[in-house]
């Protein structure tokens, strides 16, 4: 019984994140801009450039997300990201 009031909480909880801006994670470069408030962030090691908020101590991700270094910008990604 427990285990089924956790499983219906968790399912309860993670329905109800918000989800990321449109046009977050997606690819960009000097021809394709991004949706007003993101901004087109080269990753490290040579990676695609994609949209992605970018974080400072005076601008807060939205709840779903933190902020995390991504070469030389902060930005925000999502809580559930992996990052090994």
């Amino acid at each position: 019984m427990r285990v089924m009031v956790f499983a219906v909480l968790f399912a309860a909880a993670t329905s109800a994140w918000a989800k990321p801006p449109a046009g977050q994670g997606k690819t960009c470069d000097a021809k394709n801009g991004c949706a007003p408030g993101l901004a087109c962030v080269p990753h490290a090691g040579g990676g695609k450039s994609t949209c992605e908020i970018v974080c400072t101590q005076a601008t807060k991700c939205p709840e779903d997300q933190r902020c995390v270094k991504d070469g030389a910008q902060n930005v925000c990604h999502s809580i559930n990201d992996l990052i090994l």
